[in-house]
Formats: structure tokens, sequence, C-alpha cells
């Protein structure tokens, strides 16, 4: 327990519910029902003050009730809650979890192609395209950007770029604390313009 990260969280998850106010009596209606057990699993629920959207930090009694919840709910992107439809994003705590963004994805590829590849760099959690969630344009919300994002545990440092499948040009990957890396070659010291494999003309 000592030697775990002050981010990671035992036996904790978080859901997010965006710009959706939810009361603890809708929150506790909502997922003991959706409870896979009759008893109660949650050793402690928090709204997380001074957030911008709407966020519960949930405790569970056992690690057994924590993975079941993950299991069931970690891939939902949506619930009804008091007759409306809410979109949520499940985060498991126990866990460093980093967002990473893959730019210009195809958007008819199959996201498990890129599931496959980024295993090589850790564990993944969940895996999900990003869309337009824009109140001035409620037409656009759900329509993809264009880019995937991924929610992993890195253990190996990720390419500025990568390449797979079909994909002949690299496509770009960006996450908080990355180690920014040249294009062609991968290397961390120097970028695309001044790599010593650049053809020269």
């Amino acid at each position: 327990m000592g030697s775990e990260s002050p981010d990671v969280w035992p036996r904790t998850a978080e859901i997010s519910f965006g710009s959706t106010e939810v009361t603890r009596h809708e929150f506790y209606e909502c997922f003991e029902h959706e409870s896979i057990e009759s008893d109660c699993i949650f050793d402690a629920v928090c709204r997380l003050p001074g957030r911008a959207f709407c966020v519960f930090r949930i405790g569970f009694k056992t690690v057994k009730d924590h993975i079941k919840f993950l299991d069931k709910f970690s891939a939902k992107e949506s619930v009804v809650i008091s007759g409306k439809e809410v979109r949520i994003r499940v985060r498991d705590r126990s866990v460093n979890l980093v967002r990473v963004r893959i730019q210009h994805f195809k958007f008819d590829d199959d996201l498990s192609l890129l599931n496959k590849r980024l295993r090589e760099y850790g564990v993944i959690s969940r895996i999900f395209w990003d869309t337009y969630q824009d109140r001035s344009l409620p037409r656009w919300n759900g329509i993809k950007t264009g880019v995937v994002n991924v929610d992993m545990e890195i253990h190996k440092s990720i390419p500025s770029y990568i390449t797979f499948g079909s994909y002949k040009e690299p496509i770009m990957v960006s996450y908080v604390g990355q180690m920014q890396t040249c294009r062609m070659c991968d290397s961390p010291t120097h970028v695309l313009a001044n790599c010593p494999k650049q053809p020269r003309s």
C-alpha cells in the first residue's frame, strides 16, 4: 500500500456525468437498481467538489464487488436517470490510467486492431471514439471527430507516431507526460526535419 501512487485508490471507481447534475438519490436509484448484488456493494460514495462536471467517487466493500461493477459499467456510454438518457464515463481509480488520443483514425476501421497494437505498451481499460458534444450544435452530438480515445495503464512509452495494419503513413499519438519522438525513427533526440534518416535532396 505504501508504494502506491497517490493517484491510485484501491477498490475505487469514478463516474462522470458530464454537465448533467445528478443528485445522490438519483445516483443510488440508478446504480443500486442496476447492481448485480442484492446487498449494497458500496463502502463509500461522494460527489467530488470543485469540478466542472458532475463526478461521483465510489469505494467498494470488496475487490470482487469492484471488478463486477467495472465489468458491468466501464463499457457503457450512457445510463437512464429519472427517465432521461445521460452520458457517463466510468474510470477505474485502482490503477494509473492515462487518456491516450489517436489522431486521424479511419472512421470505418476496426478498433480491435488499434487495441492489439497499443497492448504492446500497456494495459487497456477502455477504447472508444471521441464524439462531438456541443450544446450550440446539438445535431452534431454523437458524430465522430476522427479521434480515438484510449484509457490505459502505460507500461512502456508510446512513440509520437505509430504504424500498423493498412496505415502506410504514421498516425499521431499523444498523451500527458509523453516524450516527443521523431516521426521517422522514433528517436526522442530530434524532430523529423533534423532526422539523419531523412532523405536529402
